[in-house]
């Protein structure tokens, strides 16, 4: 009685244990990035990707807000390339800035004219930054499975 009483209790610290570390495996997190960055363009046209200007890991179906402002003395022409291949043409005035929010942050960029511009980004996605957890919290619940069938085994065993 003794023993099928510890793989009970065993059996249910393990099942107790997989559940934990399967919510905390599922939990989500809201993360918030910001980037600034210059870009200054003698001679156009100048093209890049939006995220590989950012020192940040961004995933690319993130939103986004982009904030341009022109530092220049000439007005400078900007088009902007968003995932679903449409584009956005923008003409930004000397000391004139412009923000435009989009679906997701794989945007190409293409600078037209010489210029001094500042890019301001910002996203809001969320993550699961414990993901990996799944896998001990899998094994976890098989053993705590397997313990509590050991339990009632020797229960019935131990009755007889």
């Amino acid at each position: 009685m003794r023993t099928s009483v510890t793989f009970f209790i065993v059996a249910i610290a393990l099942l107790v244990g997989s559940n934990l570390l399967s919510i905390e495996a599922s939990r989500e997190v809201l993360v918030t990035k910001e980037s600034v960055f210059d870009v200054l363009v003698s001679n156009p046209p100048r093209f890049f990707h939006l995220l590989s200007m950012l020192n940040e890991t961004v995933p690319l179906e993130a939103p986004c807000s982009l904030t341009i402002h022109n530092r220049g003395n000439n007005s400078v022409r900007v088009n902007i390339t968003l995932s679903n291949m449409s584009s956005i043409n923008l003409s930004i005035p000397p000391g004139g800035s412009t923000t435009s929010s989009f679906n997701d942050s794989n945007i190409y960029i293409e600078v037209a004219d010489p210029g001094s511009l500042v890019f301001a980004y910002k996203t809001s996605f969320e993550t699961r930054p414990h993901a990996i957890l799944v896998i001990p919290a899998i094994l976890l619940f098989v053993l705590g499975s397997v313990t509590l069938i050991l339990a009632v085994v020797t229960y019935v065993y131990e009755r007889e």
